[in-house]
């Protein structure tokens, strides 16, 4: 088919397809984009929300546990006294107080008494033998603060606990602080209501530091002791550390087994506690799920039309395929491959074994056969070429035509004797052959060939290089001969080449130099003249030998030029001794018989 139309059914196809595309990828992302905007927007405020109604569920019944004890505290009974502590006794066993686990009255001395439903009254008790947390909470009501502890682990009872403090107080004067003790059995149901987060989460009492205080009893299981310590939101957690130091709320997403979380941090607004809400994507409400569905709809049916579009260009380019394929890969004429399938079929050889042997062929005076007999009968000759090599090759063996009469052909093997005995058989077959079909006309053939190594580990580009090499001396030799390619051979045409191509810069650099060899008056030994050589030093040091580059000059002719030059050179010498005070002496100068052939040499 013609090209041009060829290319115009892909462009106009490709063009199509991609603004599809475009407008669907524009809109599907921005849709994408407001549904994940606003379905963010609805799990935070929805977050916010029940967090805060938790946050106050809390707060509210530690703020009733305070107000228990301050009814208590306000009882005449307390007048700092130890009367105090057999007051507290009474009601604490009357139940009054009887839904703490513990309770006890300290005045000043920081003494008093400990009542503890598991083992009764504790007189004489000193608050330094309590924990920490607990004796600064006491220090904080003794200054008349209402105090609510950390939560603690009390190995007596073995559970978790903290405690309340509120001052007693008589008339303005603090005289002692009533103490209770509660577990967190009573926060740890708040957090636990089933309808926590629309059922789809579960909150988390934590400290400052970032320890899990309690514990939804919804959690998963799984091992909790720091949030800093969870793998999933470990990216997130100096921004968690920030926002909790400033006592800011604060949310965040994650992934988890495929699924996706938003974290959000509530502050309780006492002791530094947070509540740490987590909820699945999944938290939101019905119509938002009816509406991702109806987008999920219309991106599947935009998807069918994309696939049904990319399904008829796919159609549509099987159909052109072949032939393009013929087009970049294929010689037109011979139906062999082109030059570049050769080398990209040669690399994959090279990346795979490694291991063969790439012949270049050439018919001698190829021009004058279509000259003479026509270019139709010139193109038979080269399609016969083609049979007779297919019929040579063996499997994974394979060949190609470049340009008129230049052909390729990879073989296995690294036998070198067996590839000349195969190569020769080829070439007298296609002598033979051709030779009955252009009525008595004998065709010569010359024959490059370089053996591939696993050891040197060449290139296709170098390997075809050395294969032309091998077929430009094959040239020099006489026809329907093979020649091997020679890497001493091409490093000394290389040597040439370089010489040939660097003689003139060379010589308008000054790398050819003076060197004078002494000869000697032998009736007295003494110093009687000498004679100037010369020796070509490279600007980088390297020395060419003078049988390496004089034979050379004298083919091209250069050499009468570099003995001008070396004339000159000895000359400069010479005037260098005068001028020294340094008599001279006569240097004798290598002529090449071409100077007599320049005119104005005698003169």
């Amino acid at each position: 088919m013609d090209e041009l139309i060829f290319h115009k059914r892909i462009t106009k196809i490709t063009i199509s397809v991609i603004l599809i595309l475009i407008i669907l990828l524009a809109g599907g992302s921005m849709i994408v984009s407001v549904l994940d905007r606003l379905r963010q927007d609805t799990v935070n405020t929805q977050m916010q929300e029940e967090a805060e109604e938790y946050r106050i569920n809390i707060l509210r019944s530690l703020d009733a546990d305070l107000a228990l004890l301050h009814t208590l505290a306000e009882l005449p009974e307390y007048n700092g006294t130890a009367d105090g502590g057999e007051a507290f006794d009474m009601h604490y066993e009357t139940g009054a107080a009887g839904k703490f686990i513990s309770v006890a009255y300290f005045m000043k001395s920081n003494t008093g008494t400990l009542i503890r439903r598991s083992e009764g009254t504790q007189e004489e008790i000193s608050s330094q033998s309590l924990n920490q947390s607990v004796m600064e909470m006491l220090e904080k009501a003794f200054e008349g603060e209402d105090a609510i502890s950390e939560i603690y682990y009390n190995e007596i009872l073995e559970m978790d606990t903290y405690a309340y403090a509120v001052p007693v107080r008589e008339g303005d004067s603090v005289v002692g602080v009533l103490a209770a003790e509660c577990g967190t059995k009573t926060i740890s149901d708040i957090l636990g209501d089933a309808m926590v987060l629309s059922g789809q989460g579960y909150i988390h009492l934590i400290g400052v530091d970032g320890r899990f205080l309690i514990l939804s009893p919804k959690q998963p299981e799984e091992t909790l002791v720091s949030v800093f310590e969870i793998d999933y939101i470990k990216d997130e957690t100096e921004r968690i550390r920030d926002a909790m130091a400033g006592g800011r709320s604060a949310s965040y997403s994650f992934d988890y087994q495929g699924d996706s979380y938003t974290i959000y941090l509530e502050p309780l607004g006492l002791n530094g506690w947070y509540l740490f809400c987590v909820n699945s994507m999944q938290g939101i409400s019905v119509p938002m799920y009816r509406m991702i569905f109806l987008m999920q709809a219309i991106s599947a049916g935009s998807l069918l039309l994309v696939c049904f579009l990319l399904f008829y260009g796919y159609r549509l380019v099987r159909l052109y395929n072949k032939e393009l394929m013929l087009a970049a890969y294929h010689d037109p004429l011979t139906g062999a491959y082109n030059l570049d399938k050769f080398t990209r079929m040669l690399d994959r050889i090279l990346e795979r074994s490694g291991e063969g042997a790439v012949m270049a062929l050439n018919i001698r005076k190829f021009k004058f056969i279509n000259e003479i007999f026509g270019r139709e009968q010139g193109n038979r000759i080269l399609c016969l070429i083609k049979k007779i090599l297919d019929r040579h090759l063996a499997e994974d063996e394979f060949c190609c035509r470049d340009t008129a009469d230049f052909f390729y052909a990879y073989f296995k093997g690294s036998d070198s004797g067996l590839l000349r005995q195969r190569v020769e058989e080829m070439i007298q077959e296609a002598v033979h052959m051709i030779y009955g079909h252009d009525g008595g006309y004998q065709i010569q053939m010359y024959c490059g060939v370089t053996m591939i190594s696993k050891a040197e580990k060449a290139a296709s580009g170098d390997i075809m290089t050395h294969t032309m090499f091998a077929l430009a001396k094959a040239k020099e030799t006489p026809p329907d001969r093979i020649w091997f390619y020679d890497s001493e051979v091409h490093k000394q045409e290389q040597l040439e080449n370089y010489i040939e191509s660097h003689m003139n810069q060379a010589l308008t650099d000054g790398e050819f130099k003076l060197f004078l060899q002494p000869k000697m008056n032998l009736r007295d030994h003494s110093l009687g003249g000498a004679e100037a050589l010369v020796r070509w030093i490279t600007g980088n040091g390297r020395r060419i030998q003078p049988d390496q580059f004089v034979p050379i000059f004298e083919r091209n002719g250069f050499c009468v030029r570099l003995d001008m030059y070396m004339t000159e050179r000895v000359c400069i010498q010479i005037r260098d001794w005068l001028e020294r005070g340094i008599e001279p002496i006569p240097i004798s100068i290598n002529q090449s018989r071409l100077m007599f052939y320049e005119a104005d040499t005698l003169h």
